[in-house]
């Protein structure tokens, strides 16, 4: 019987060899440089290189190896053995049509990104080709990694400040967490909610048991009228002005609690609809509102019947559809928007942005497959007649279709809406012929002391490790697209990019 575990040798780079019977290449003939060529082509090896080259070589999940014929075939790991061949000059030059080193560019990302890369590595060695094939199905037939939810990531990263550290710690931290602020603001009601002095132990087990899903709360506090009405309030990193609670606003949030876990309020209930601009609020959200008011303050009023028209499935993510609210893991928020409520960065109640939110909607389409940029809350009302066309084909633009064109924009969008403030406020700080580094510099000097904008600019001009979609809208990449031949981007990446600096622009020329 063969042990199953199998050992983990250290090899050269230049003692691995790809695999032409590799399920992604279609000639089984094919030589090294040939079988990279194939992955550089079709399955963005190039793309692999820049992120070893930017990021480290990573080997928490190590190639699968076994011998054959006397040499050590890559059975799993093919793209990133390739790419750390390419990167590193030892990739064979076996056949003609092959691979050179500097056909993928990955010359100039290694000088890019200057870096000690290994030319050996461990590898795992399987006992042959035929008892790695359930490994390799279980890795790219099915998920074997569950990510977190996000009341999970919200229970990490709000941890961290009980270890000392502030939000802005976090933000540089973790520079690939999108918004950090929302996981804050997610961890505190949780906590306050966990420390509430339970009138009913029926809903104290309910809560302590974890059984209140924080991704449909959230449509609760989210909410700058429900907020208000409990007497509550975030800081702009997320964080409870104060948690200190009056025996009236623990009784309302008892109450708001019961009704989720009654099943008469839910992610689609009207009381978390509040309409668009100019229209009068339902009377179903008044009447909500007026009822927490009044516990609040003591009144005790007669709480009003939950109307349950939309059934009491909860909605699922706005942002993310697909997936449901009570255990989705997207870190967008339910208004489609980023800032805390009230901020007056993409504000407005959830549930309320975009088309088909209405009752029994199932909410719009997830933000990264649009065709069109989201410029909800945003509309420039400057004099640039420059910024104007800017932003005109900025809303206008097929991402889809222009998906590098349209990061190009928002790089000189970014660049210039930075100018503009800076030419307004603070003419000195801006340098001649300053380009995006330069007034981000800038704009850091500016807004030294604004926790919010500061937050905003470290994510945008941090650097270290970090997700593709976390890398999406830094300057590293912004600035890569602009001046690498070789650099391209996705349509997802692109809406990735403008939801990192949509709000940063928008308290630029507000």
């Amino acid at each position: 019987m063969e042990d199953d575990r199998w050992p983990i040798e250290e090899r050269d780079l230049s003692e691995l060899c790809l695999d032409p019977l590799n399920v992604r290449i279609a000639n089984p003939q094919a030589g090294e440089s040939s079988i990279a060529a194939y992955l550089v082509a079709a399955e963005d090896v190039a793309v692999l290189a820049v992120g070893i080259a930017r990021d480290g070589y990573l080997d928490n999940e190590l190639p699968v190896v076994t011998f054959e014929d006397g040499r050590l075939m890559v059975l799993e790991g093919n793209r990133r053995v390739t790419a750390l061949k390419l990167l590193t000059g030892t990739l064979a030059a076996d056949d003609p049509g092959g691979v050179a080193f500097s056909d993928v560019g990955v010359e100039r990302v290694a000088r890019r990104y200057p870096r000690e890369l290994p030319t050996s590595i461990r590898v795992m060695v399987a006992p042959s080709r035929e008892a790695a094939q359930p490994l390799l199905a279980r890795l790219h037939t099915s998920n074997p990694k569950k990510s977190w939810l996000r009341e999970q990531q919200a229970i990490f990263y709000h941890a961290q400040l009980d270890r000392g550290r502030t939000v802005d710690d976090l933000r540089v931290q973790f520079p690939s967490a999108d918004d950090i602020p929302r996981f804050i603001r997610m961890g505190e009601m949780r906590a306050l909610i966990r420390g509430l002095d339970f009138k009913d132990d029926a809903l104290k087990d309910w809560i302590l048991e974890s059984r209140l899903p924080m991704t449909s709360f959230e449509y609760a506090y989210r909410s700058p009228d429900v907020l208000s009405a409990l007497g509550l309030a975030f800081t702009t990193d997320g964080l409870l002005v104060d948690s200190t609670l009056t025996e009236g606003q623990s009784d309302a949030i008892q109450y708001l609690l019961a009704r989720f876990k009654d099943k008469t309020l839910n992610t689609r209930s009207l009381e978390f609809k509040a309409g668009k601009k100019g229209e009068a609020p339902n009377a179903a959200r008044t009447a909500f509102l007026d009822a927490l008011r009044g516990i609040v303050n003591g009144e005790n009023p007669e709480p009003p019947a939950g109307d349950d028209r939309d059934g009491d499935q909860d909605a699922p993510d706005p942002v993310n559809p697909g997936t449901d609210a009570v255990d989705g893991d997207s870190s967008s928020p339910p208004d489609g928007a980023g800032g805390s409520a009230g901020d007056g960065i993409g504000g407005g109640d959830p549930g309320t942005g975009g088309s088909g939110t209405g009752a029994g909607s199932r909410g719009p389409n997830r933000g990264d497959t649009r065709r069109r940029l989201d410029m909800n809350g945003f509309a420039y009302q400057g004099a640039s007649p420059g910024m104007r066309r800017r932003f005109e084909e900025l809303r206008q633009i097929d991402v889809e279709t222009f998906a590098n064109a349209a990061y190009d924009l928002l790089r000189t969008v970014l660049e210039c809406s930075g100018k503009v403030y800076l030419r307004a406020h603070a003419p000195a700080r801006l340098q001649p012929g300053a380009t995006l580094t330069g007034v981000l510099t800038a704009l850091k000097q500016e807004f030294a002391s604004d926790s919010y904008v500061r937050g905003i600019l470290n994510q945008i001009d941090a650097g270290g490790p970090r997700s593709s979609s976390a890398y999406a809208g830094t300057a590293q990449s912004l600035n890569a697209m602009n001046h690498e031949p070789d650099h391209f981007v996705r349509p997802a990446e692109v809406h990735a990019a403008w939801d990192r600096i949509k709000p940063l622009v928008i308290r630029l020329l507000a």
